[in-house]
């Protein structure tokens, strides 16, 4: 029996993935076996394989460092020619985790992940996940991303408003100008939201100021 056999899709044993999963922790050359079943399996077996991915990058994030490009590709390829929306998600879902392993090459992918932004729902919300974690961590990335970002929110439905504002918040983590320029885009849509979607973006703006005080602090005695 192959590997891609004793998927879950194939067994009808939930169990089965978790296995496999186990199996390519303990020998990560399997993990090209999965890359394959992601390129090439049925629309059941790419799913199981992007979880496998998703599951393992979970526990080892290292270990997906080269599978960047097979990821953007499932994802790419579900979009153009209608595959499942899960494989989508799962594999944004997987880079979010492994991006700052990987920060060059998620960045290159930057305006196709604007672009899936742009389209809002699950997949977009992940996207910008993506983008924000990137700028998390590295100022220079956060200064070329920051603006496409914030200029999202002008599109942005206002039932996905307060979901994207939070998303966008390790963007601007500990920068008090970035912060500021989030609280001044969200003043702009302020008074179309809903009092929940106002008091989610007030709790995730509150939130992001109280953790930049805490870090300037840290970094001011650590001087």
């Amino acid at each position: 029996m192959s590997f891609l056999d004793e998927l879950a899709s194939t067994t009808g044993d939930k169990g089965s993935n978790d296995e496999l999963v186990k199996r390519c922790l303990e020998t990560p050359a399997l993990l090209h076996t999965v890359a394959e079943g992601l390129r090439t399996g049925t629309p059941k077996a790419k799913v199981d394989c992007a979880q496998i991915f998703l599951d393992v990058a979970k526990r080892r994030a290292e270990l997906l460092h080269f599978f960047v490009g097979d990821l953007f590709d499932a994802a790419r390829a579900a979009q153009e020619k209608g595959g499942t929306k899960r494989v989508i998600k799962i594999a944004l879902t997987t880079l979010t985790t492994i991006a700052d392993i990987v920060p060059a090459e998620v960045f290159a992918e930057r305006d196709y992940l604007l672009a899936v932004a742009n389209e809002g729902g699950a997949a977009g919300l992940e996207a910008v996940a993506i983008l924000s974690r990137l700028g998390r961590d590295n100022a220079n990335y956060r200064g070329k991303l920051l603006g496409p970002l914030l200029r999202l929110l002008n599109n942005t439905s206002d039932d996905d408003f307060s979901r994207m504002v939070a998303a966008m918040g390790p963007a601007v983590e500990g920068s008090v100008d970035g912060i500021k320029r989030l609280q001044q885009a969200v003043a702009a849509r302020r008074d179309t939201l809903t009092e929940t979607a106002r008091q989610r973006c007030d709790r995730t703006l509150v939130k992001l100021e109280r953790t930049t005080v805490r870090t300037k602090k840290k970094a001011g005695r650590a001087q």
